[in-house]
């Protein structure tokens, strides 16, 4: 489920940010118990709320095995409507760990307790699963997540301004089109140079 970044700022510090995505769907994923497959979406709100009210107790592990917890110092931040950011800070002894996140070999899950959850036949052999309200207890480093949205990755300060250019460069060609649609004449090259 989501996206890890490491940051790095001396070889003591094993900083990560980790992406649960809201209100997307899910990987197809398997119901043991009912033997049916299904899609799931978390619903914003619902982690939101989850989060207020037990973010002090989330623990971080690997591959959901909850007998060590890998990090401390958890900081939330919410992306509006599209999912959560987590800032932890890796114990000491996890190099192995780190190095995989780095290697893009890492991804992110999350165990929770559905509290309140709509389930809906979409074909013969397929479910919705749409988890409204939800208590969740860990953060895990994964290989295999739920979340196809989810990745690993290691963002030097070079691609981070790479993007913003990038972005920047976007948003005024979107500009540049707005005001082409008013009989506007303006230079998008010179502009793009500029950013």
């Amino acid at each position: 489920m989501n996206n890890v970044e490491i940051r790095n700022i001396s070889d003591k510090e094993n900083k990560i940010t980790l992406f649960i995505p809201t209100n997307t769907n899910s990987r197809v994923l398997f119901h043991p118990k009912h033997k049916v497959n299904f899609i799931e979406q978390i619903d914003h709100n619902g982690l939101k709320e989850s989060l207020k009210s037990n973010s002090s107790g989330l623990k971080v592990h690997y591959e959901h095995q909850d007998v060590i917890n890998i990090a401390k110092n958890i900081k939330v931040r919410e992306i509006e409507g599209k999912g959560f950011e987590f800032d932890i800070e890796l114990n000491e002894g996890t190099e192995e760990l780190r190095n995989k996140v780095k290697e893009k070999e890492l991804q992110v899950s999350f165990g929770f307790n559905a509290i309140k959850d709509r389930w809906k036949k979409t074909t013969k052999n397929l479910y919705e699963r749409l988890v409204e309200k939800l208590d969740v207890f860990e953060l895990s480093l994964v290989s295999s997540p739920a979340y196809s949205q989810s990745y690993a990755e290691i963002r030097s300060l070079d691609e981070m301004l790479k993007t913003e250019k990038r972005v920047k460069a976007e948003a005024y060609l979107y500009i540049v089109k707005a005001k082409a649609n008013k009989r506007w004449v303006i230079s998008i090259w010179d502009k793009v140079n500029q950013l």
